[in-house]
């Protein structure tokens, strides 16, 4: 008889277990709802790595934190420039999901390259065109090309007649006159805004 009621009693034991672990286990009822909450992922610069995504959750003032109250499930890490977004789900006092959009700009790159020219190259520049090589093919970019006169007599539009792009860098036509003049050349790539600045003197 005491061994029956003993079974009993362990078998309800166990039964108030499993019924607490089931409760503790399941979404609370008064969960709130990330549809509530304001989402936002600041936006990054492209750096060539994997950046995860910077959140910031809030609802009704409270700023949530994350794998605690929230959890990415998608779009939690991002490489190449461009627009993204971020879904997440609410975990423990938090239901639902909600997203976030963001970010990744292209990095931009400056590169000077200087070139001086005088007495047997000037000669040259004057007579014949110049080849300025540049390691980055311009061949297939639609790049602006500006000039600026430093010093001389040209104006900056009559200067810029001089100018061109070709497949291995800047070329400068002949009859350039004496004078410094910066070339700016910009275009994107993929992941990049590049500035090349070419400062060319003819002496």
């Amino acid at each position: 008889m005491k061994l029956a009621k003993k079974v009993v009693t362990l078998a309800m034991a166990l039964t108030l277990a499993v019924s607490s672990l089931a409760v503790s286990a399941a979404p609370s009822a008064t969960a709130t709802d990330l549809s509530k909450a304001t989402a936002k992922a600041a936006n990054q610069t492209y750096n060539g790595k994997q950046q995860a995504a910077k959140l910031t959750v809030t609802v009704d003032g409270k700023t949530l934190v994350q794998d605690k109250d929230f959890k990415v499930v998608s779009g939690a890490q991002a490489k190449s420039a461009g627009k993204y977004t971020v879904t997440i789900e609410g975990i423990g006092s938090y239901k639902g999901t909600a997203t976030a959009s963001y970010t990744i700009n292209k990095a931009k790159v400056t590169k000077k390259i200087k070139r001086t020219y005088k007495a047997k190259k000037a000669k040259t520049a004057k007579k014949k065109k110049v080849q300025i090589s540049c390691k980055k093919s311009w061949a297939k970019t639609a790049g602006k090309l500006s000039v600026k006169v430093k010093s001389g007599k040209l104006s900056a539009k009559k200067a810029k007649k001089f100018f061109s792009k070709s497949g291995k860098g800047l070329v400068v036509k002949k009859g350039l006159a004496k004078g410094k003049y910066v070339v700016t050349v910009k275009y994107e790539t993929k992941n990049y805004k590049i500035t090349r600045k070419i400062t060319v003197t003819v002496k």
